[in-house]
């Protein structure tokens, strides 16, 4: 009975290294993926901040920004957690 339960257990213990194997991949791919993620959000947030009030003010002239105006600012004021479509680019602002 001991040799089966000594192949029993390695058969286990390859399983679990074949699980560990998945893990370490699956960890080392979502590393990867965040890294990247953290470094174009961490560009975007560079570029929004070169955005200055002057810039705001010419979009809040517009009586009907252009779509891609609109479509660019809401993907905007959702980066900076705003609500899509309120205050910026609505003539909603502060200074309306």
């Amino acid at each position: 009975m001991s040799v089966f339960f000594n192949v029993r257990r390695y058969a286990e213990e390859e399983r679990v290294a074949r699980v560990c194997d998945q893990v370490a991949r699956v960890r080392s791919d979502g590393v990867a993926e965040m890294t990247t993620a953290s470094d174009k959000y961490a560009s975007a947030m560079e570029s929004l901040a070169a955005v200055e009030t002057a810039d705001l003010d010419e979009l809040r002239s517009y009586p009907t920004p252009p779509g891609l105006v609109r479509i660019v600012m809401e993907a905007v004021l959702l980066l900076m957690n705003g609500e899509p479509g309120r205050g910026v680019i609505d003539n909603e602002g502060p200074n309306s």
